[in-house]
């Protein structure tokens, strides 16, 4: 996982006080932004997009959430640099992030990071019989939603979702909500199945927490669908939209 970068800029103004900040990974960008939801200066700060925030420097410069101990955890992981004024005539250009945001609540399709043709899929007509298992395949995907699981209107809906977060997962089949969880049968083989109840994931799940079965089964079109289950040692996956 390589570097992360996003601009900030003064919300007072459109010529002082612009920073780019540099994370670890893309994951510390979002523990960060959590993390400083969480204290009385957040309402000075605004996240745009990943890669752009703006700040109230009267009330509070954003650079100081680290080097003056308000967010300690992240020293080591996160620093600011102070770009150019607008008439410095010098831009930075950050370089090219492919990303997905986050937030509790969107539509994703899911696929494997060691082969990105793989995705999540429930056959169509599956959503509303019963257990039905999720497989991965290369000629077809499912929209899945990804909530934060028992959260309150203030801290559910519109909420980054970061690793230590319990989450359900809803697969859109046929129109039709189909809520995903683990078998519990032999039969099932603790494959992922839709249409019982949600089961409560940890975000992090999708870093390793999931991956291919032995189940396999023939597609309406001759595809080859492995079947996709819950693991201690698993694989790394992606969310897109």
């Amino acid at each position: 996982m390589g570097l992360f970068y996003a601009y900030v800029k003064n919300s007072k103004d459109d010529a002082t006080y612009r920073y780019m900040i540099t994370f670890a990974t893309r994951e510390t960008a979002d523990d960060w932004w959590r993390a400083l939801c969480e204290t009385r200066w957040a309402r000075h700060v605004a996240r745009i997009t990943p890669e752009f925030y703006t700040h109230s420097v009267g009330e509070f410069n954003v650079s100081a959430s680290v080097h003056k101990g308000y967010l300690p955890q992240f020293q080591d992981r996160v620093f600011f640099t102070l770009l150019h004024d607008l008439g410095g005539r010098q831009m930075s250009p950050l370089p090219k992030q492919d990303i997905t945001d986050h937030v509790s609540g969107n539509r994703f399709f899911i696929r494997a990071k060691v082969d990105p043709t793989q995705y999540w899929f429930v056959p169509h007509g599956q959503g509303g019989q019963g257990q039905q298992k999720v497989f991965l395949s290369r000629t077809d995907r499912t929209l899945f939603r990804v909530d934060i699981a028992n959260a309150g209107t203030s801290h559910g809906r519109e909420i980054v979702m970061i690793v230590r977060d319990e989450i359900t997962i809803t697969a859109l089949v046929d129109g039709k909500d189909a809520p995903v969880s683990v078998g519990h049968t032999e039969r099932d083989d603790s494959n992922l199945v839709v249409g019982r109840t949600h089961d409560h994931f940890k975000f992090a799940d999708f870093q390793g927490g999931f991956r291919a079965t032995t189940s396999v089964t023939v597609s309406s079109m001759g595809e080859q669908l492995r079947g996709l289950g819950k693991a201690i040692h698993g694989e790394g996956w992606e969310l897109v939209n």
